[in-house]
């Protein structure tokens, strides 16, 4: 007998990058909708529940795409972490302008133009 993580992967489409795409119900931003445990949940955050123990319960832990690809489901293109550990990693790969740090707040926020 499958497993549910098996019978998901089963459903995506494979890409020439490696990326596991779900070719069913998405938002507006491109990621996967699944209902799952009585909720409409994105795809990569069922993943990351499976497979790497995600609370789906809290919000301030997030799936992250190593691919920067929203459809995509593929296990070993998703991590747990932070919204500020995600933002700073766009950051780095080019996806964002600026990184910076208010004295108003200790968290991290990006701007535009850099002020």
């Amino acid at each position: 007998m499958r497993t549910l993580l098996e019978i998901y992967l089963s459903w995506g489409i494979r890409k020439e990058n490696g990326c596991l795409e779900w070719p069913w119900s998405k938002d507006k931003q491109g990621y996967g909708k699944i209902y799952y445990k009585k909720k409409v949940r994105s795809i990569h955050r069922v993943i990351a529940h499976i497979v790497y123990n995600l609370d789906l319960d809290n919000p301030k832990i997030k799936a992250l795409h190593k691919c920067d690809n929203p459809p995509c489901f593929e296990p070993s293109h998703i991590k747990v972490g932070t919204q500020s550990l995600n933002m700073f990693q766009a950051h780095l790969r080019g996806k964002r302008e600026h990184w910076k740090n208010t004295p108003k707040n200790s968290k991290g926020r990006f701007t535009k133009n850099g002020n």
